[in-house]
């Protein structure tokens, strides 16, 4: 699919109401505005050398950094056997004064792996996988129509059963593998995953928060 120099150059960026520090489950840092547009932006040709700033080829950049919890660093990549596995079967934290439905927030999926199978058009998540916790990021505008239409519309469909539900958390835990590494690029290159999974000592057990996420001592 061919997508004009507009479209190539544009940058989405996903928001949520509240990144107060109450908010923020996970430890790390909220990254800034600009470093996001900046980590999007490809380095530009300066007389016949690349400029060297650090820049996201996967179009995807998390507006949240990993950081350490309980003594150990945790990465933003986690181990896909581990990670399809989260579920959870209440949520009450930081509950506003927003209108309530009376929908349960329990779905029908029995975890992260089940509900990922009932989305159309989404092939299976890489073995090392990246994790954008906090709900902001910024995402290339190409990675998004490169995705099938089919894809979005399960998504949507699965997301409007109700205010707080599962099914959210279930995105949350999804939304770089469903923004980054579309239409043939990889995510994350095979040497970088096996680096990541030789430097890690473990992988983070607590299903209440950075479940599968790879650990270091």
């Amino acid at each position: 699919q061919e997508f004009d120099q507009t479209e190539q150059n544009t940058i989405v960026v996903f928001l949520k109401d509240d990144i107060s520090m109450q908010n923020m489950h996970q430890q790390g840092e909220w990254r800034d505005f600009g470093v996001m547009v900046d980590l999007l932006s490809p380095p530009v040709a300066l007389n016949a050398t690349w400029s060297s700033k650090a820049w996201s080829p996967s179009g995807f950049v998390c507006g949240q950094t990993s950081g350490e919890r309980r003594g150990e660093r945790i990465s933003a990549y986690h181990d896909r056997a581990t990670l399809i596995e989260f579920s959870m079967h209440d949520y009450q934290r930081n509950i506003k004064g927003y209108d309530q439905d009376s929908v349960p927030f329990k779905s029908n999926f029995d975890n992260l792996g089940h509900w990922l199978k009932s989305l159309a058009d989404l092939e299976p998540m890489p073995e090392t996988v990246e994790v954008c916790y906090g709900g902001v990021f910024a995402v290339s505008l190409v990675n998004i129509l490169q995705r099938s239409v089919n894809t979005w519309a399960s998504l949507e469909k699965s997301l409007s059963r109700g205010n707080n539900i599962q099914e959210g958390h279930f995105a949350e835990r999804s939304w770089a593998h469903l923004l980054s590494g579309v239409g043939g690029v990889s995510a994350l290159p095979l040497a970088q995953a096996a680096a990541l999974r030789q430097a890690a000592t473990g992988i983070y057990p607590h299903m209440d928060s950075q479940y599968g996420a790879l650990v270091s001592s």
